[in-house]
């Protein structure tokens, strides 16, 4: 529960909970996310480390591909580079994103993370 001030009627509730410990006090994004379990310890202390040969989706392939050994590539050069249409290699790159294969560099422009 979000504590609130103590003279506040809409506080009253949450600072009822809380004072009663039947529900944890939440200061700060770290705590919803910790008390949710949307965010286990295990994620937050170790970085996940992309695979060397991923099995990808064609598309998601097609632009890892393109994305190989080069570190400033813009969205139309992966068009180009990949041969397939523009919203695909958006879509791709999304994933790609997701999964933390890919990152954006601003100005639509990619790279592959760094591992």
């Amino acid at each position: 529960a979000f504590p609130g001030r103590t003279g506040d009627e809409y506080s009253a509730g949450c600072n009822k909970l809380i004072a009663r410990e039947q529900a944890h006090l939440i200061s700060g994004i770290d705590d919803f996310l910790r008390f949710t379990g949307w965010v286990t310890q295990q994620a937050t202390t170790q970085p996940r480390q992309r695979e060397l040969f991923p099995e990808l989706p064609p598309d998601e392939m097609a632009v890892y591909n393109a994305l190989q050994g080069k570190e400033n590539v813009g969205i139309n050069q992966l068009v180009v580079a990949a041969a397939i249409p523009y919203h695909r290699v958006q879509a791709a790159l999304m994933e790609l994103e997701l999964n933390g294969i890919a990152e954006t560099l601003g100005g639509a422009r990619y790279r592959l993370r760094r591992i």
